[in-house]
């Protein structure tokens, strides 16, 4: 059986399109757990209808504590051989748990599949039958545990002409036996790079896995998302993130291995914190208050630690940004923030 965990949140503009897709699965041995958090909308309401209409549909409630309480409710209610995740305001393929179940591939962990951006334009009718042709399969065993971290580490995609999201939950089976026997659950602290924390522990502890290069998951990217636009307090997030993430690095004996790309990746979320929360032209801060964010960052070890690594790793363009924030010239990183943060705008818009 296959355990569907979506987390809800003030989704009610997307909830019956995403749990429609999942009953409308070709393959039937499954059930659908519905995590309500702390909604403000009519989400409950659709759940609860969803309830009455299928007896594979369960349903609970809790006050809002963020996706990772959430995801960790569910794994702590469901009766599955794999698990699955599903946001609710994405939608599934009809074959994409017909493809998990079958035979030759239960002898893997973890099985990880491609994504499709969703195409407004799309009909659902047209949505709703739509299956992909496998593009290929590639195995992955304990000797590349290193690369598949790297890949979550540095946010990459898994294999070339393919889109898999290594750092996201979905588009994925997890053999809940491992989940259960290793108590690995989401980190409840932080509400930005939970999931990646989440897939580090459990590759660690699984033998194999198998990339899957087909498209079963529909990704909607939403302008006001926890991970787009303005994001307050993206800092204080990062700062516990990027100390668990070494902590766990170091745990597994893995930091020395992967040093460059941890760093790359502090390096990064620096840049995401001047862009999408000091210096994002939609806050309310003064250029005083956003001086002090910026104290905050050179007072911490591991963002200093990465600073000194500036010119040798990333893209020019973060390289002179993060130049001048290190010599602590904040009007020009100012200014870079702005028109950076008016070339995604157009990007997103596009």
């Amino acid at each position: 059986m296959i355990s569907v965990i979506i987390p809800v949140y003030n989704t009610e503009k997307y909830l019956h399109r995403c749990i429609s897709s999942v009953l409308r699965s070709i393959y039937r041995d499954f059930e659908i757990l519905l995590i309500n958090d702390g909604s403000e909308d009519g989400s409950a309401a659709i759940c609860k209808e969803y309830v009455k209409r299928d007896s594979r549909v369960r349903y609970y409630e809790q006050e809002n504590r963020g996706v990772s309480a959430a995801r960790n409710k569910g794994i702590e209610e469901c009766k599955g051989d794999w698990i699955v995740f599903v946001d609710s305001d994405d939608c599934i393929t009809c074959d994409f748990f017909s493809t998990i179940v079958k035979e030759e591939y239960q002898l893997y962990d973890l099985l990880l599949f491609d994504y499709i951006v969703l195409n407004k334009k799309m009909r659902e009718s047209e949505r709703e039958t739509l299956v992909f042709e496998n593009a290929g399969i590639c195995c992955y065993g304990k000797e590349e545990k290193i690369l598949l971290i790297e890949k979550i580490i540095g946010g990459k995609e898994l294999a070339e002409n393919s889109r898999t999201s290594m750092r996201a939950p979905w588009a994925k089976a997890f053999k809940r036996s491992i989940i259960d026997e290793n108590h690995i659950c989401f980190p409840v602290e932080i509400s930005i790079g939970e999931d990646a924390l989440f897939n580090i522990e459990y590759i660690q502890k699984m033998t194999s896995c198998l990339h899957i290069q087909k498209q079963v998951y529909f990704y909607e990217i939403h302008p006001d998302s926890v991970s787009h636009g303005l994001c307050i307090d993206f800092m204080f997030n990062d700062i516990v993130y990027q100390k668990q993430m070494r902590e766990l690095l170091e745990q597994y004996c893995m930091f020395q291995q992967l040093e460059k790309a941890y760093y790359n990746s502090v390096l990064f979320s620096v840049a995401d914190i001047l862009i999408k929360d000091i210096f994002n032209p939609y806050t309310t801060r003064t250029f005083r208050e956003e001086c002090r964010l910026c104290c905050r960052i050179h007072e911490n070890d591991l963002y200093t630690e990465a600073l000194q690594l500036n010119s040798q790793m990333g893209r020019f363009s973060r390289r002179v940004l993060l130049f001048f924030f290190k010599i602590k010239c904040y009007p020009i990183v100012k200014l870079l923030c702005e028109i950076c943060c008016k070339i995604l705008e157009k990007m997103e818009q596009a």
